[in-house]
């Protein structure tokens, strides 16, 4: 069947954003709302201008990868009603893997053939925690920049994680009295903090209402050196990202050799 027949009873506003597809040119919003409206003989054009549009950009040969989805925690501090997988970090049902299980699962992946491994989660609050401990496993000093004054340690089972940083070099540092509860407020003081004591702040991804942008405007309102990993695509999870790198702070490649070597390169210029 050709394209010319599949146009007839189709209203000339709809046909009109068809032909402009066929055309190579952009469709702007309306297009796209009146698209979203097809029904009947427009829904059918419309399938077929976008198969046709397929074929000639791509052809029929379909290709796949064989890969592996490894969930390194379900903790999230989000509660979107569409998901089914987050769980809170008081949950009995939370979970974050050890680096040891992760490594199990990719190998085991592998061994199955796959070619494609994919580390995801939610946003887990206890990050911050899984980055003191590799540093710790690591045998490498650390210091924990906190939203909450000492004796107040929130959560309270993170005490014993201080302890272990103080014990091996590293510090716990605040701002705040002695036994001053964490409040949305300190948290984003605690960001002020980090930034005033780093040499750089390196923005890996975040959304543009994420927490690190606070960390990444004092950084700028403090003069220090600001990296963000360039998105690798219009995903809103790296909005945040491109708002920084508009605002000045160093583009890095996203990947993970190319970016280590861009810092070593700017090293001696930047974090002096």
């Amino acid at each position: 069947m050709s394209l010319d027949a599949v146009f007839g009873g189709v209203p000339a506003d709809v046909r009109r954003v068809l032909e402009r597809s066929l055309d190579g040119r952009d469709l702007g919003v309306e297009d796209g709302v009146a698209l979203c409206s097809a029904r009947g003989p427009s829904l059918h054009a419309l399938v077929a201008v976008a198969d046709h549009l397929r074929r000639a950009q791509v052809g029929d040969p379909v290709g796949y990868v064989v890969n592996r989805n490894v969930n390194f925690t379900n903790v999230c501090a989000k509660a979107c009603r569409f998901c089914a997988f987050s769980r809170t970090r008081r949950s009995e049902d939370g979970y974050f893997l050890p680096i040891e299980e992760i490594v199990r699962r990719a190998l085991e992946a592998q061994s199955f053939g796959a070619t494609e491994i994919c580390i995801q989660a939610g946003l887990a609050p206890g990050i911050d925690v899984a980055a003191h401990r590799g540093a710790l496993a690591a045998g490498v000093p650390t210091v924990a920049f906190v939203g909450y004054g000492f004796g107040a340690t929130d959560p309270p089972e993170h005490a014993v994680l201080e302890a272990e940083i103080v014990a091996s070099g590293g510090a716990v540092a605040t701002l705040l009295a002695p036994g001053t509860p964490a409040s949305p407020q300190s948290r984003i003081e605690r960001d002020r903090l980090q930034a005033e004591h780093s040499r750089a702040v390196l923005l890996v991804c975040t959304e543009i209402d994420g927490g690190a942008m606070h960390a990444m405007r004092f950084a700028a309102e403090l003069g220090k050196p600001r990296f963000a990993v360039e998105p690798p695509d219009d995903d809103p999870i790296w909005g945040g990202n491109r708002v920084c790198i508009e605002a000045g702070a160093r583009p890095l490649p996203f990947n993970v050799e190319a970016a280590r070597l861009a810092l070593q390169v700017r090293s001696d210029r930047d974090l002096e």
